[in-house]
């Protein structure tokens, strides 16, 4: 069975929003999801220990929208592969890249996520987030977190 990936819309001049279609174009079941790059401020209190490496303490409840722009959006589709490729430009002119992909046969969707370097101000940096949202199913508090490419880690927010 093939699936196709089609780009939904941009909420925001940073977020995109998917829809997957399961079954191909116009026959199968839609499933839209949202995809955000976002930063917390680490917390740099002299109480605790701050965060850093593997400690993700943060100043702020929620995080907070990271200032880039999508500039360019390219799509390719072929026999084997779908595949688009985002461009955001920051506040310095350095360009990250996103690339999606789908195989057709599989509904799993591949990020490919290329951040250019992070902004500091003065000594503190930021605590990157990658974001996906189901806007079909309801994850009942529980949430999974990369360990830096090493292990993917489930979480439960109850």
């Amino acid at each position: 069975m093939k699936h196709s990936l089609v780009l939904d819309s941009c909420p925001t001049p940073s977020s995109l929003r998917f829809n997957l279609i399961a079954g191909g174009a116009g026959i199968g079941e839609h499933k839209k999801f949202d995809f955000d790059i976002r930063y917390y401020r680490p917390y740099t209190g002299n109480k605790l220990v701050g965060s850093g490496l593997y400690v993700f303490k943060t100043e702020d409840q929620n995080s907070l929208p990271y200032q880039h722009t999508i500039v360019s959006i390219e799509i390719f589709r072929g026999e084997r592969t779908q595949q688009m490729l985002i461009r955001y430009l920051n506040k310095e002119g350095e360009y990250s890249i996103v690339k999606v992909r789908l195989i057709p046969e599989s509904k799993d969707i591949e990020f490919d996520v290329q951040l250019a370097r992070v902004p500091t101000k003065g000594n503190q940096g930021m605590d990157i987030t990658v974001n996906w949202s189901n806007l079909h199913e309801s994850n009942s508090g529980i949430f999974f977190t990369d360990a830096n490419s090493f292990k993917v880690v489930r979480n439960d927010v109850t």
